[in-house]
């Protein structure tokens, strides 16, 4: 077996001309484990949003709420305050419609589920 490497064994081992020996540090520096994912978990925790309850209407503030859909005109200036998945938000924005078959109150930047609506105001 030894005869199927006679011609290489005993020759010194290549060193480059051109570059200079790595170090052993640097060798090994190599091998190290490493984190693919560093800061990930802070991102994350960046991005995590504390989420608040849905509150649940009781049938007189539903009453104001349809009462307020009934006097509505498009193009009247409203306040909304709604919850968004996360929280209850304010907006000013002016109506356009309300869509009956997505039970949906539309206006000029937003669309927003009746499911949502916590309150209108119509502003003047």
């Amino acid at each position: 077996m030894s005869e199927k490497y006679d011609d290489i064994i005993n020759h010194p081992r290549h060193e480059s001309s051109t570059r200079k020996k790595m170090s052993n540090y640097d060798r090994a520096a190599q091998f190290a484990p490493f984190a693919a994912l560093t800061g990930y978990e802070e991102v994350i925790r960046d991005q995590e949003k504390i989420v608040y309850d849905r509150v649940i209407l009781s049938e007189d503030e539903i009453n104001d709420l349809n009462d307020v859909l009934n006097y509505l005109k498009k193009n009247d200036r409203v306040e909304i305050e709604y919850y968004d998945g996360y929280r209850y938000d304010i907006i000013e924005d002016t109506f356009v419609s309300y869509d009956v078959i997505r039970k949906e109150l539309r206006c000029r930047k937003h669309r927003i589920r009746l499911y949502d609506l916590k309150s209108i105001s119509i502003l003047e």
